[in-house]
C-alpha cells in the first residue's frame, strides 16, 4: 500500500483514488512510487515527484529525506495529473468564493423575510387590510366592492377610491 504525507497524517492510495474519484469522471490513474525519485526539469513528459502538505498541491521537491530513513516514499505523479490536480483546486477555490456569497445572500434573504413579516403584521392593524377580499355588503350582498372616500389636503376636493363592480 503507497501512503503519502498530507499535513500531519497519512493518506493511504485507496484513500487518494476515493478522493480524486469524487472530482473527476475517469477512474485515477495508477501512482507508481519511486526507491530514489527526481524531479526532471528538461523533459515535462517525464513524471515529476509531488510532495502534498502545508506547501499545497502541484509543488513539485525532490526527496528530501536522507537515503535509508524508513518511511514511506513520495509519490510520483504524472504530469497530466498535476494539471488535474491543479485545476481541481482551481475549482475548490471557485466553488468556496461561490459558497461564501451564497452565505452573504442567504443572510440578505433572512432579512428581507423578517422584513417582509413585519411590514405584513403592521398592515394587518390598518381598518383596510385585505377588505376587497373579505368584505361583503349587508344590504345586497356585493363582495369585495367597496371604496372610501378621501379629500386632497391642499385643496379640499373630495374623491373615491375602491372596487367597482363591473358593468
Amino acid at each position: 500500500m503507497q501512503v503519502i504525507a498530507m499535513g500531519e497524517g497519512l493518506m493511504s492510495q485507496n484513500d487518494i483514488d476515493a478522493l480524486l474519484s469524487k472530482f473527476t469522471a475517469a477512474p485515477p490513474q495508477p501512482v507508481a512510487t519511486r526507491s530514489d525519485p527526481v524531479v526532471n526539469k528538461a523533459a515535462p513528459s517525464e513524471p515529476i515527484v509531488q510532495k502534498y502538505g502545508a506547501a499545497g498541491l502541484g509543488k513539485a521537491v525532490a526527496n528530501d529525506r536522507p537515503s535509508g530513513v524508513a518511511g514511506p516514499q513520495p509519490v510520483v505523479v504524472s504530469p497530466e495529473t498535476t494539471v488535474k490536480l491543479q485545476e481541481l483546486e482551481k475549482r475548490l477555490k471557485a466553488a468556496e468564493i461561490d459558497l461564501k456569497r451564497l452565505s452573504a445572500l442567504e443572510e440578505r434573504l433572512q432579512k428581507l423575510c423578517e422584513s417582509v413579516d413585519n411590514i405584513s403584521k403592521g398592515l394587518q392593524g390598518t381598518p383596510g387590510y385585505g377588505i376587497r377580499h373579505t368584505f361583503a355588503c349587508d344590504r345586497c350582498g356585493g363582495r369585495g366592492t367597496v371604496a372610501t372616500a378621501y379629500t386632497c389636503t391642499s385643496c379640499g376636493q373630495p374623491a373615491w377610491r375602491g372596487w367597482w363592480p363591473k358593468k
